[in-house]
């Protein structure tokens, strides 16, 4: 778990790139996502058959209590591995856990206009409008982590992040941020006019935290939940320990060791992004970032990690302390180095030893 016992040391770390193609057991095979999935929530060209399977890393021999579905989720590759008392309740809450994933879809794409979050865009500057409780849940998490982070998170840049992907100016647009763009009253909500909402530094987040407290409701031992190799959460007991996870460097192709994912959520942001996702904003100045940063946040919840990596990406190593101050911990890269918070739990390879807990000098 992260460490609770310090908050405020951060160790400097001036290595490169330690490994390339790690493999485990448990390793998340992000190869797979490669033809779905980009480091944000993205788009593709047609709707996803929702039908289609995503081929999984083959494991032999699979646990008796062990089931490992993987289907086309929020435009990526939602991949869910559950244990449970038997194969097939681990079946039906993988399957639980995919259906649960495509109704968050629903609810806060503003790619589709069929999603509930893009016909409240649609509404901006026309009164009330009535929300359901997940999509009133939804805003009232984005608010509290914009406040959180000091506004360097915030999803009211949607229509500069639209405007950026195609290349289009964005002086004439409106800015403003989710605290003043948004009034809240039981089951309605108002949105100022010209402002959108993006989710798409928090929506996986969202999504992966609600789905981890269903499973555990319905008695899931120990479940992994992946979304494109971005946004994963792990909870419970896995035989060969917890899954690892690569810690992506920002040289391509190259990784910092990995990540065992022991009851955490981590989440990857990254700068400059592919530009059929749209850049990551700075809302405070409405500027694309334009750095090259790399944000891996490990926290106790999959919503904190994806917010805070954003808003590192924004903020650069200038803002660790405050991330730190707020529960998480860090891996942060950039042309200057990489930074690792002495609670990450980075391991330099499969086989070195968990962390011992100490503080790094």
């Amino acid at each position: 778990m992260v460490d609770d016992r310090r908050r405020k040391s951060v160790a400097v770390q001036s290595t490169q790139g330690l490994q390339r193609g790690v493999a485990s057991r448990w390793l998340i095979a992000l190869a797979i996502t490669g033809a779905l999935s980009a480091c944000g929530w993205l788009h593709p060209a047609e709707p996803a058959d929702e039908s289609a399977v995503v081929e999984m890393p083959e494991e032999d021999p699979i646990d008796d209590g062990v089931a490992r579905v993987g289907r086309p989720v929020m435009g990526t590759a939602f991949q869910v591995t559950v244990r449970a008392a038997d194969a097939e309740s681990a079946r039906k809450m993988a399957e639980k856990a995919v259906r649960l994933g495509r109704h968050w879809d629903d609810v806060l794409t503003t790619w589709r206009d069929d999603g509930e979050l893009a016909a409240f865009n649609r509404g901006a500057g026309e009164g009330w409008q009535e929300i359901s409780p997940d999509l009133a849940m939804a805003l009232d998490r984005m608010h509290a982590y914009s406040s959180m982070t000091g506004g360097s998170f915030d999803p009211a840049v949607g229509g500069l992040v639209r405007a950026l992907r195609f290349g289009k100016t964005t002086e004439s647009l409106r800015r403003s941020t989710i605290e003043n763009a948004i009034a809240r009253r039981p089951g309605e909500a108002l949105l100022e006019s010209g402002v959108e909402i993006d989710p798409g530094g928090c929506g996986k987040g969202l999504a992966l935290d609600r789905i981890a407290l269903a499973l555990r409701s319905l008695g899931a031992e120990a479940a992994l939940l992946d979304f494109g190799g971005t946004s994963q959460l792990a909870f419970g007991d896995f035989p060969d320990g917890p899954p690892l996870i690569p810690a992506t460097a920002l040289r391509e192709g190259e990784t910092h060791g990995v990540v065992p994912l022991d009851g955490l959520a981590l989440s990857t942001a990254r700068s400059p992004n592919e530009l059929s996702v749209g850049p990551i904003v700075d809302p405070r100045t409405g500027l694309a970032i334009r750095d090259r940063r790399l944000a891996m946040v490990a926290a106790e919840s999959a919503t904190a990690a994806e917010a805070w990596s954003t808003a590192l990406v924004v903020l650069g190593r200038t803002g660790i302390a405050a991330a730190v101050d707020n529960g998480v911990e860090v891996l942060f890269e950039d042309d200057m180095g990489l930074v690792v918070t002495a609670g990450f739990p980075l391991r330099k390879s499969e086989t070195e030893d968990p962390p011992t807990g100490e503080e790094a000098p």
